[in-house]
């Protein structure tokens, strides 16, 4: 038992609390309907992350003066709280389509296509105190920006303003066939597509990468036993292999392919 508890630090430990709080409802406009509402999220920690900057480290290994940022987590009673407004707009379209061939009497498509729109502020701006800037004063330099909640179990606050809007498209697919064993229920419904969707966004008041990764996910079963999920997402920006990281510049403009 001893060698079990000496294993453990304190410092090893990550504690914490979240919640949140949506304000939402719905209103019917016609064949659509509107949900507007607010979101709030509160952080609690037990701890922060603290970071430093040492302009003045000799690297031995390297053989040159390098920068040096140590961390060190600091206890106490922290919180953080970030809020949005958002609005999503949906409706629903049905198609049906008579077939009358091999036993099918029909297929049934519902496709649910929704836009939504979502505001908040920088959170991490420094009158927040959720995130911070080191500085090279020396050389005039922004060397890091860091969250002081960087190892929250939970995360914290994101850093910059969200003017989003999003799109996506669902849809179901199933079809109705003869039941002729059945006097009481001649038809039954099979579930060709259980659902899927294709979804993305664009952040207005981001000073890059406006446009969100491009989304997509199927579900379907196979004789009610067998469930299949598959997803993909294609990333729209293009990446630098020599400079080993995504630039701001759209795929299709640079290689004309999405993704």
């Amino acid at each position: 038992d001893s060698v079990f508890v000496k294993g453990f630090a304190y410092e090893n430990w990550k504690q914490g609390f979240t919640h949140s709080i949506p304000f939402n409802t719905n209103i019917k406009i016609g064949f659509f309907t509107l949900t507007p509402g607010i979101n709030y999220n509160g952080y609690f920690y037990f701890d922060e992350t603290q970071k430093q900057l040492d302009t003045s480290y000799f690297d031995t290994t390297k053989n040159m003066w390098v920068d040096k940022i140590t961390s060190r987590q600091k206890h106490g009673f922290y919180q953080a709280h970030t809020y949005n407004t958002a609005a999503t707009l949906s409706t629903q379209i049905y198609g049906l389509f008579k077939i009358h061939l091999f036993g099918i009497e029909a297929i049934r498509q519902v496709i649910t296509p929704s836009i939504s729109g979502v505001l908040s502020p920088d959170f991490a701006n420094e009158k927040h105190g959720y995130w911070e800037t080191l500085y090279d004063t020396q050389h005039a330099r922004k060397v890091l920006d860091y969250s002081h909640f960087t190892n929250g179990i939970f995360g914290g606050p994101g850093q910059g303003k969200q003017g989003t809007m999003n799109f996506n498209i669902g849809n179901t697919l199933e079809m109705k066939i003869n039941n002729r064993k059945d006097t009481i229920n001649p038809t039954r419904k099979i579930k060709l597509l259980d659902y899927s969707s294709l979804s993305a966004g664009y952040n207005f008041l981001a000073d890059s990468f406006n446009l969100s990764t491009i989304r997509g996910s199927i579900s379907t079963s196979l004789f009610n036993k067998i469930n299949i999920n598959s997803g993909f997402q294609i990333d729209p920006y293009y990446y630098d292999k020599t400079l080993k990281r995504r630039v701001n510049t759209l795929d299709f403009e640079q290689r004309k392919q999405l993704g």
